[in-house]
């Protein structure tokens, strides 16, 4: 085809080894992702436990309570829930950005 030899097509197939982790940048941004996501649910864990605790002992002093007025007076007392509220994702995507970039935040799920 008269083509020189230096302009010939190609076809070249090569294998990058690390993927998207190749990129320092990239490794940086996963590595923070993954710290608020073991943060969140480090926070979630322990919200939960002292929500269990919580209701535990409000169960406890309830059987133990005989008057009426203590009983009232422990009705009157805020929830657990009111005391301890869930966490909201997007309350964390804005404390850490990252989490809204690109789906990192697939993973991540709320109680």
């Amino acid at each position: 085809m008269g083509i020189p030899a230096p302009f010939w097509p190609e076809i070249c197939v090569s294998r990058y080894k690390r993927g998207e982790n190749a990129f320092k940048e990239r490794r940086a941004e996963l590595r923070r992702v993954a710290q608020a996501e073991v943060e969140f649910m480090d926070r979630q864990a322990r919200s939960d436990l002292l929500r269990s605790n919580l209701e535990q002992l409000t169960k406890l002093t309830a059987a133990a309570l005989t008057s009426t007025q203590a009983k009232d007076i422990l009705a009157a007392l805020p929830t657990v829930e009111q005391l301890l509220p869930s966490f909201d994702l997007e309350d964390l995507k804005k404390k850490y950005p990252l989490l809204s970039e690109g789906g990192e935040d697939e993973g991540l799920t709320v109680q």
